[in-house]
């Protein structure tokens, strides 16, 4: 059995179909083979691989934190902030 080397979504798929199909290595003589490493660091590069950055993930980021900043104007005035800095 193979599984897929650098796709995220096809190496979690595959662990899927391997768990739904009760494969297990587990107590067999494969748990020590090396075939079996070598699938598992496939599978888990696969999983590791930062995924896809969306085009407004960075837009969508400042203005949520702008956000935060407003709301947060509020809580302390200018004044206790200055007194902060003496």
């Amino acid at each position: 059995m193979a599984i897929a080397g650098h796709d995220r979504t096809e190496s979690a798929d595959s662990l899927q179909r391997l768990h739904r199909e009760g494969i297990t290595v587990e107590g067999s003589p494969a748990e020590w083979g090396p075939a079996t490493y070598l699938q598992a660091g496939q599978a888990l590069a696969g999983l590791l691989l930062p995924g896809e950055v969306s085009a407004v993930y960075y837009a969508n980021l400042i203005e949520r934190t702008h956000g935060y900043i407003e709301r947060a104007d509020d809580l302390v005035s200018a004044d206790q902030l200055e007194a902060l800095d003496k």
